[in-house]
C-alpha cells in the first residue's frame, strides 16, 4: 500500500493522540477488531520506530471506519443479493488475477464502492480506471502474503482456470502432453498436434527462444491461456498494439515449427494439408497447391514485385504482422478451455 510522506512528529503524541480518539469514538470501549487492529499498529511501530508515518496513516484509517460505525450497535453484515450491492460480481474466496500487475490473490471482503479517504484515492490514481471510486472494491490476499484493496475492473477470475488445469491434469500438480487425451474433441481438430505443441513451446511460456517444456505447471498454464485473453477496452494504443504482437507471435510460432524465425513453404505446406485432411473431397496435391498459392500471395504482400529469379525464402514476423494488418485477431483467435466442457477448439 502506498502511503503519503507523513510530516515530522512526536511519535509517543501522535500515537497517545490517535489512540485516545479511538476510546472516546466508543466510550473508552471501541469495538473488539478495530482495538485488535490499534493494537497491531501500535505493535508495528514499537518493533520499528521509522514506520511511524506509515502507522499514523493506516491508525487514521481505521478511525475514520471507527466513526463511521460508531452508531451501530453491532457489526455490519454486508449481502450480496441485496439489491444496492447488485454490482458485486465476485464472492469471498474466489481466486482471482489482477490485470495490471499480474500477481495472483484471493477475495476475503468487498465494499460496494471505495472506501479509502481521498488522499488514497489521488494516491493510487483511481479515477483513471472505469467508474473510479464508484465501483466495487475488494479487500485481497496476494500470493506474497501482502493485503491490497483493488478495484473491480482491475480484477479477473482464474479459479475457473484452476479448475480446469486439475480436470486436464488428472489432479496432477502439472500437465504433460497426454494430458490432453482427456479432451475427447480435441483428437477431431486437425491441427491438434500444432495446438497441443504450443502449450509447450518454450517461447510461448517466455522460458528460451526454442525448445520444448516437458510439462507445464500452473502459472505456465496461464501464461498459455493470456495469449486468447480478450483485448480489454481500457487499453490506450500501445497497450493494444503489445497485445496484439504477443497474440500474433503465438500464432506465429504455431507454424514455424523449427525455430528459425520464418515459416518456410514446406511448413506452410504442412499446416495447410493438416487442415484439409479430413475433407474427402480434396486430394493432397490440391492441398499443397493452395498452400503454394497462399505462399505467393504472402511474397506480393510482403515483397512486392520480385524478379524472375528472386527466391521468397519464407514469412518472417515482420511479414506475418503485415499479413495481418486490419484483421481482428480476438474473432479469429480463441480457445475453449473456460469452460468446463471437455472440449477445445483453435481457429
Amino acid at each position: 500500500m502506498r502511503v503519503p510522506d507523513w510530516p515530522p512528529c512526536n511519535r509517543g503524541v501522535l500515537w497517545s493522540g490517535y489512540f485516545k480518539r479511538g476510546l472516546a469514538a466508543y466510550g473508552g470501549k471501541p469495538l473488539k477488531p478495530w482495538k485488535a487492529v490499534l493494537d497491531i499498529l501500535q505493535h508495528v511501530q514499537a518493533l520499528d520506530p521509522s514506520q511511524h508515518g506509515a502507522v499514523g496513516y493506516l491508525v487514521q484509517h481505521t478511525l475514520e471506519h471507527i466513526d463511521r460505525r460508531k452508531e451501530e450497535v453491532g457489526p455490519e453484515v454486508k449481502h450480496r443479493s441485496d439489491e444496492k450491492h447488485k454490482d458485486i460480481c465476485f464472492s469471498i474466496g474466489l481466486i482471482m488475477k489482477h490485470k495490471r500487475y499480474g500477481y495472483n490473490c484471493v477475495i476475503y471482503g468487498w465494499d460496494p464502492a471505495c472506501m479509502m479517504g481521498q488522499e488514497w484515492i489521488r494516491n493510487m490514481n483511481v479515477h483513471s480506471l472505469p467508474h473510479g471510486p464508484h465501483q466495487p472494491f475488494y479487500n485481497v490476499l496476494v500470493e506474497d502474503g501482502s493485503c491490497r484493496y483493488a478495484a473491480q475492473v482491475t480484477l479477473e477470475q482464474i479459479e475457473h482456470l484452476h479448475r480446469r488445469f486439475k480436470q486436464i491434469s488428472g489432479d496432477q500438480p502439472t500437465i504433460r502432453k497426454e494430458s490432453f487425451d482427456r479432451i475427447p474433441d480435441l483428437e477431431f481438430n486437425p491441427i491438434r498436434s500444432k495446438i497441443v505443441r504450443a502449450f509447450f513451446d518454450k517461447r510461448n511460456l517466455r522460458q528460451a527462444s526454442d525448445g520444448l517444456a516437458d510439462e507445464i505447471n500452473f502459472e505456465d498454464f496461464l501464461t498459455i491461456m493470456s495469449y486468447f485473453r480478450p483485448m480489454e477496452m481500457n487499453m490506450d494504443e500501445e497497450q493494444q498494439e503489445h497485445f496484439r504482437k504477443e497474440k500474433l507471435k503465438f500464432l506465429f510460432h504455431m507454424y514455424d515449427s523449427d525455430n528459425d524465425g520464418k515459416i518456410t513453404l514446406q511448413e506452410y505446406r504442412k499446416v495447410v494439408e493438416e487442415l484439409l485432411s479430413r475433407n474427402p473431397h480434396l486430394e493432397k496435391e490440391s492441398a499443397r497447391s493452395i498452400a503454394d498459392g497462399a505462399m505467393m500471395e504472402a511474397a506480393s504482400i510482403c515483397v512486392g514485385q520480385m524478379e524472375p529469379d528472386q527466391v521468397y525464402e519464407g514469412i518472417t514476423f515482420e511479414d506475418f504482422l503485415k499479413m495481418w494488418q486490419g484483421i481482428d485477431i480476438d474473432t479469429k483467435m480463441h480457445v475453449r478451455f473456460l469452460t468446463m466442457e471437455p472440449i477445445a477448439h483453435c481457429h
